[in-house]
């Protein structure tokens, strides 16, 4: 219901601009039994080729999931043990709500796993949990995996990065660069053979928490954010100063009080990103 109501007033406040949202979906995949693994990597290397984003770490997927494939991105409080929603409908095409409680890091995870369900499963709606045990998610996990850190690219890190042996510091620095959780970038490297199984575990039972990560990258650093701020609140920010919303219609769009409003609007500058469609 909430995705829903967040899809038409975006499409309501395109309309109201005359900002429309150019799709470009690719076609979708169709899944075949067995080999899955092998598929979502080929997937996700065909998605990355028809992006031109090469092999290298994503630095911006909101911007790239908006602007190259137009697809609506949304990110609003979920009860935490919802990590993101994904819908498509007609009228507003394809949809995908992210928990803005959760972590960046696994924002951006939700966000390719969504992707993923664009890709293959693209008229069937899905809510990802965190606990989640759906096999209907296992695949989009695999795409989110191998599309957020490419094989190629990870075997090459974890090489220059083992010259002397490889430690908790070294996975801490791959993490950071690929912008997933230490989990799972671990994970990654158990799957790709490069640690062995059960070492994330291992990890966290020696103590590898937040506060060694903090120790490696400085509790300044944040884990790569998923992109610039969402064509939706770039818009509402457009719409307030042409006069067509107010700030109490605002406030209702993207359920925000009218001090969280005003301070989004002053954070905001729509000037420096250009036409939006």
């Amino acid at each position: 219901a909430l995705l829903t109501r967040l899809a038409s007033s975006y499409v309501e406040l395109e309309e109201r601009l005359e900002q429309p949202l150019a799709r470009n979906y690719p076609k979708a995949t169709r899944i075949l039994r067995g080999g899955r693994e092998q598929q979502a990597k080929d997937l996700a290397l065909e998605t990355r080729s028809r992006l031109g984003l090469g092999t290298a770490p994503i630095n911006d997927l909101v911007n790239i999931l908006e602007n190259e494939l137009g697809v609506r991105i949304f990110f609003h409080p979920l009860p935490s043990d919802i990590a993101g929603v994904y819908a498509f409908h007609e009228r507003s095409g394809a949809c995908i709500l992210v928990n803005s409680k959760h972590p960046k890091a696994r924002q951006l995870w939700t966000l390719a796993h969504e992707l993923g369900h664009l890709l293959t499963s693209r008229d069937t709606p899905s809510v990802l949990r965190t606990d989640t045990r759906d096999p209907s998610e296992y695949f989009a996990d695999l795409f989110a995996g191998a599309f957020l850190a490419p094989s190629s690219t990870v075997r090459r890190m974890h090489s220059e990065l083992s010259v002397a042996g490889f430690s908790p510091k070294h996975l801490i620095l791959m993490s950071n660069r690929f912008g997933m959780s230490l989990e799972a970038t671990c994970r990654r490297m158990e799957r790709l053979g490069l640690l062995p199984k059960g070492t994330f575990e291992a990890l966290r039972e020696r103590g590898l928490d937040s506060k060694v990560v903090d120790a490696v990258l400085g509790s300044d650093a944040t884990a790569k954010s998923p992109g610039r701020p969402t064509r939706l609140l770039l818009l509402s920010a457009l719409a307030y100063e042409r006069g067509i919303f107010s700030e109490q219609q605002i406030g209702s769009l993207l359920s925000l009080s009218l001090v969280g409003v005003r301070e989004l609007l002053d954070a905001l500058d729509t000037s420096e990103w250009g036409k939006l469609s």
